[in-house]
């Protein structure tokens, strides 16, 4: 599992340096439902291809979860749940990225035993 907690805390710090990835990774969770149409069908292609398949099959190699998509988006959701209440609270300089991390993975593995 120490890729897949090692991916999140990455993409945690990233969200927290460069509101942009946070926006990504938002826009992605709400399936794009603010934006008209089907314009972001590419991006949404590129963002499994690059990220959310990749972390998929760390979490598979890792865990070995039957359900390896549920545990990524059960990250994921949490990675952004939590980057969004500090922001909205102006509080990013104060989040606890290995914390969380470690919090998430925590209930993970005891899931999994």
């Amino acid at each position: 599992m120490l890729k897949a907690e090692s991916f999140s805390r990455l993409l945690l710090r990233k969200c927290i340096q460069d509101p942009s990835v946070f926006i990504l990774l938002k826009t992605v969770a709400d399936n794009f439902h603010h934006f008209p149409g089907n314009r972001f069908i590419k991006l949404l292609a590129d963002f499994q291809k690059r990220i959310y398949l990749p972390f998929v099959e760390v979490i598979r190699e890792g865990i070995g979860s039957d359900s390896p998509e549920k545990t990524a988006n059960l990250i994921f959701g949490s990675l952004v749940g939590y980057t969004a209440l500090n922001i909205h609270h102006d509080m990013r300089n104060e989040m606890d990225v290995d914390g969380i991390v470690n919090m998430i993975f925590s209930g993970i593995q005891a899931k999994e035993r």
